[in-house]
């Protein structure tokens, strides 16, 4: 660790919050949890390479193996295995579930998405103000923005479509 003037941290695990420098009031638990941090602080890192990217931001909360690894943005909350892992600087965003809301190689920086259940909204890139609730909602959304998606599957084919309500099983099959 390198803290210079950072205090208050708790840090469990090889390598957790190693970079640390000024960084004050983060938790780390696990190999390489919040790794990077260096002046970010009040986040909360659980689980092997769990806010691995995030360096200068605050207020994320992430449990579960690579749950937000990638998130260099601000006031986030993952909860799963590779829950939000590719998102990149979004913010202001909640997954909930084994791969919910996991992003795509490009990145993902929609900001203000909730996903939960598994692989919902998981092709996210900079769509916003997506809300799915329930395994496989919304799960080709990329940058569609203000969609509903409640139940298994609803809305699974909307890829850039916005403005859309989805309730029940695979409800709005054919839009993109």
């Amino acid at each position: 660790s390198n803290i210079t003037s950072g205090s208050e941290n708790t840090v469990v695990g090889q390598d957790s919050l190693e970079d640390v420098t000024e960084g004050q009031q983060n938790v780390a638990v696990g190999y390489k949890a919040g790794a990077n941090i260096t002046t970010g602080d009040y986040n909360v890192a659980i689980g092997a390479r769990v806010l691995q990217s995030v360096t200068t931001t605050g207020y994320n909360i992430a449990i579960g193996r690579a749950a937000a690894s990638s998130v260099t943005g601000g006031a986030n909350l993952a909860l799963g295995y590779n829950a939000m892992e590719k998102v990149t600087s979004g913010s202001y965003n909640v997954a909930l579930g084994f791969r919910a809301m996991e992003g795509t190689n490009n990145g993902t920086t929609g900001e203000y998405n909730f996903a939960t259940g598994y692989l919902s909204l998981s092709q996210i890139q900079n769509g916003g103000n997506n809300y799915a609730l329930g395994k496989s909602a919304l799960r080709k959304v990329t940058s569609g923005s203000h969609n509903l998606g409640i139940g298994e599957g609803a809305g699974i084919e909307i890829n850039t479509g916005s403005h859309n309500l989805n309730l029940g099983y695979g409800s709005c099959l054919l839009y993109t």
